[in-house]
């Protein structure tokens, strides 16, 4: 089955899905998601990490300069991806002789956990051995946190407010092809809605992410 039917069928099974849901089925799913599926994810997009090692190697040299003690604790970055942030950065701390007790790469994609694993060969072990990868950390946060493009790769809600009616956005199979609707807000969005104290123009249309609130929200209960 290839990744659209494979799609299709699980939509039309679940008799269509909030867009969020669908946004995580389509990225992350083990098998046929497209951060499962995709290593030469340049094919697609690049990301700044991905054009030149200076991009990590600021971030490093402003921390030797102005916060050498957290950066000696540890650096944890969540969505690491292919590794590329963590690479320049660990290579460029390595030539310094400023390396951190550990870089743990917070990352879902099983593909891409493993391709930062191959990269990591060959490189010095005191680089190496500090590197931990993995799917979750739920451990506490002592050193520097740091993320790059985190943010667009989280499920969203999306909304459409319409003569003084609340709908969300869902995806389902409409003649056999993928199709956006309305359904009943979920509960999650009626109470995010809530907080909106400012009338808006009608119709309107847009997203939130509540997962990014709660990401947030863990991140600083650390």
């Amino acid at each position: 089955m290839d990744h659209l039917a494979y799609f299709k069928d699980r939509i039309a099974k679940q008799g269509g899905c909030y867009f969020d849901d669908y946004m995580q089925m389509v990225l992350y799913d083990p098998s046929y998601g497209y951060y499962s599926t995709h290593t030469d994810i340049k094919r697609d997009f690049v990301t700044a990490p991905m054009l030149s090692m200076w991009f990590g190697r600021s971030f490093a040299h402003d921390w030797i300069c102005n916060h050498s003690q957290l950066l000696k604790q540890g650096v944890f970055e969540w969505g690491s991806g292919r590794g590329d942030l963590m690479l320049s950065i660990m290579t460029w701390l390595y030539e310094q002789n400023q390396l951190p007790d550990r870089y743990v790469c917070v990352e879902p994609s099983p593909t891409l956990r493993a391709l930062t694993e191959r990269r990591l060969e060959g490189l010095p072990s005191d680089i190496s051995r500090r590197v931990k990868i993995c799917e979750t950390f739920d451990q506490e946060i002592k050193g520097i946190l740091i993320n790059n493009e985190l943010l667009d790769a989280m499920p969203c809600k999306r909304f459409v407010w319409s003569h003084d009616i609340l709908k969300e956005q869902s995806v389902e199979v409409v003649n056999g092809e993928l199709a956006f609707a309305t359904q009943a807000p979920s509960a999650v969005l009626q109470h995010f809605f809530s907080k909106i104290d400012q009338p808006l123009v009608s119709p309107y249309c847009s997203e939130i992410q509540p997962i990014a609130v709660d990401w947030f929200q863990d991140k600083l209960d650390r």
